[in-house]
Order: C-alpha cells, then structure tokens, then sequence
C-alpha cells in the first residue's frame, strides 16, 4: 500500500480554504447587493429570497444583521431580533446598534441586562437614559421608579427640544361646532395586513359613533388594507383616505397628522387604530373644548414619558401651518436610518412641540409636568386599564387585576398603532 501524497492533502485543504473564502466573498456580495436595493428602495420590508440573502452573510457583516434584527423586530419576533442585534454589537458598539440591542433585551424580557447596557453605555443621552429607565422599571414591577424617571425624561426632553418661534403668530382659535361632525376629524393610520389593527380600527369605527358623536373617524389607509376592512370602516360611517404616494414604510405613521392640511378640517383629534376610546378620554376632549386652546394632549401610563404621545393628542386646525412639508423633510432627514419605529415620535418632539408649547391643555394622570391637570373626574377606568391601551391587551390585563408593573403596554404612540408588525415603543434606531 502506497504512502499518502501529503502534499496533496495540502492542496486540498488550501483549495477547500480557498472555496471557503470564495463562497464567504459570494455571499457578502449578494448581501451588499440586497441591500442596496432595500436602501433604494426606502422600506423595510424583506422577501424570503431577500432574508435568504442576507442570512448567507457572515455574523460579522454589520449592515445585514442590523436589517435582519429590524426585520425579526417588526414580525414580532423578539428572539431572532436579539440575536441578530447582538451580532451587529459586537461588531460596533454604536449609538444605534445599542438603543436596538436594548429595545430587543426589553421585549425578551431581560430587564437586567437592559438596565447593565443603560449604565456601562457611553452613548446614551440623559433624555433617553431617563424614558428607557422608566419602561423597564415599569416592566420590572415598580411604577414609582418608572413615574420617577418618567418625569426625569420629561424634563429633559422640554430642555432639549427646539425653541418655540419667536415672534410667535397668534393661536388659531374658533367655537366648537357639535353639529358639524365633517370637520371634527379623529385621524388614523392604517396599513398592512395584521387583524390585530383591522380590528381595532373597526371598533374604534362602532364606539366614536356614540362617545364621539359630533366627531367623524376618518383613516388613512393605502392598497394593503382588504375591502372587507374597508366595506366594514365605511359601513359605520368613517372617511377613507387613500394615500398612495407615501409608503407606509416610511410614511405610514405620520399620514394621519396630514389632516392639519385639510381646510375643511375645524378641529382634529389624533389616535392609534388599535386603541379603542372610552369615557375618561372623551371626558378629557369635552374639558379641552371648553377651555379654549389650540392644543390637547394626555398622558395615562408610567411609561408615558413623551412631550406628546403620536395617539393621544389634539389641535385646532390651522397652528401647525405647513404639515405634510414639515413630515417630508423630517422623512427625508432620517432616510438612512434602517428602521423608523420611532421617527413620529422624534417629528412630534421637535417640530410640533415648540408650536404646542404653552399653548396646550394636558391632561396627566402621572407626572407634574408643565401646569398638567388631572383628567375630570368621575371617570375612573378599571384597574390594568389606560387610555391610549392596545385594545387586545385590554381584555387580559382587566381581569387579571392589571398592577401596572405586571406588564407593561407598549407606549400608545410610540407604538403608537398603525399597520402590521407595529407594536411599537421607542425601538430600532
């Protein structure tokens, strides 16, 4: 029997190394070039063929473990999200791989190596160490701390706002007209294809009719929603707005502040599809209608720590002069940023609460921020229950005696609640 040619075994494995190093260069070429097209194409939504892509990259290729995290995130699926966050981490520990990270530790549950990220980071700012803070001691079962810190980042996030302009036009003011139910709008965004928002639009649809019967829900909406939901949204007397040139990718959340545009609008109030009203809140609108501002807004929940929550606000129409243009440059300024589950709340914070500011009746059931007043009285909701709550978590937390550290809602607004795969916070950077 003849000796083996080691120097062929050599050639061998410099030609399986080889191959390897081939068949890596390949698949992060096909990634570069997936996500290429996703980039240009502006919306985060992947194909199979396109998750195939970028799974075949290494876990050290930043770019797709960052789109594969925020793809994962957006299905709900928190455990694939955390670890495909914590890949692009360890790549680089960047600002925004860690707010990612942390918002992936939080869904899973993991509120101690959230809290650990929050103190080691070097990133964060004062602002947003003070509203993660306050969610996760919320999730941990503690609503004083959250309220604490709540109301820490509330202050923060006043202070580092623009500026109100200066000189400052006079507030558009004018008499509610209780029987002009065609230009007292609720808005709503609704896209894609989860019941969990079809659902919760048309109820919202059945019970403004009576807690909101001067008022007419109208909702933005794009191809994605089915003619049933639409037939259903109709059948109760809702308008529909189709909004075709604006991807909901991007877009979606902000469509329905376009109704400040629309001047045949008097008065408007702004709400997530999958959180139902009930009387506190409709109690809080009436009281806002009588004193006379431009402005309203709540807050109902330890974790409602933002100047204004994308759900639960109001105006006159004709203070925000310059909407739809003020949403296109704010879109257009974040067009690199993979993910914008969070970029209405940072629109709100930076352009309408300088206009909003001391102009604003707020109703507060948490924090002493900015003159806030409680909401009316006799109102009181159900223990586990607030306003802005996702309607399908409602039910559950009702009945299991709902303490507020239990579980915490995702912040109305923030997630403010729109179309599939929303569930919204301040996540994915």
């Amino acid at each position: 029997m003849s000796e083996p040619d080691k120097g062929s075994d050599k050639g061998n494995a410099r030609g399986q190394g080889n191959g390897a190093e081939h068949g890596t260069a390949r698949a992060i070429a096909k990634a570069d070039a997936t996500i290429a097209r996703i980039a240009k194409r502006g919306a985060l939504r992947l194909s199979e063929a396109e998750i195939a892509a970028l799974r075949a990259a290494p876990p050290t290729h930043e770019l797709a473990q960052k789109m594969l995290g925020a793809h994962a995130f957006n299905a709900g699926d928190y455990a694939g999200a955390l670890h495909h966050c914590q890949n692009a981490y360890h790549v680089s520990r960047s600002p925004e791989n860690e707010a990612n990270l942390l918002s992936a530790l939080q869904r899973r549950g993991k509120l101690r190596e959230a809290m650990a990220l929050i103190a080691a980071s070097p990133h964060l700012e004062a602002q947003t160490r003070e509203g993660r803070l306050a969610e996760l001691h919320l999730r941990a079962g503690d609503p004083q701390a959250a309220r604490t810190h709540g109301s820490r980042a509330l202050a923060l996030k006043d202070a580092g706002a623009p500026p109100s302009p200066d000189p400052r036009p006079d507030p558009v003011l004018r008499a509610f007209d209780p029987q002009a139910r065609g230009r007292n709008i609720i808005a709503y965004s609704l896209f894609g294809h989860n019941a969990r928002y079809h659902q919760g639009a048309l109820r919202n649809a059945m019970v403004v009719k009576y807690l909101y019967p001067s008022w007419t829900p109208r909702f933005y909406i794009d191809a994605s929603v089915p003619k049933t939901t639409r037939a259903g949204l109709a059948a109760q007397g809702a308008q529909l707005r189709e909004v075709p040139k604006l991807e909901a990718g991007r877009y979606g959340l902000f469509w329905r502040f376009l109704v400040e545009d629309d001047e045949s609008v008097d008065f408007y109030l702004v709400r997530d599809a999958d959180a139902v009203p009930n009387a506190k809140e409709a109690a809080a609108v009436a009281a806002w209608l009588r004193a006379g501002q431009p402005f309203h807004l709540m807050r109902d929940f330890p974790s409602h720590a933002e100047l204004i929550l994308a759900g639960m606000w109001g105006a006159q129409r004709g203070n925000l002069s310059g909407m739809g243009r003020a949403i296109m440059a704010h879109v257009k300024s974040r067009a690199s940023t993979l993910n914008a589950r969070a970029d209405d709340q940072m629109f709100l914070r930076d352009w309408v609460w300088p206009q909003m500011r001391g102009r604003v009746l707020q109703h507060d059931s948490q924090f002493e921020f900015e003159g806030a007043r409680p909401f009316p009285a006799g109102f009181d909701l159900p223990d586990g229950m607030h306003i802005g709550q996702d309607d399908s978590a409602a039910p559950a937390r009702a009945m299991a005696g709902g303490t507020a550290g239990k579980r915490a809602d995702r912040d109305t607004g923030k997630d403010r609640g729109k179309g599939a795969g929303k569930d919204r916070g301040k996540d994915q950077g």
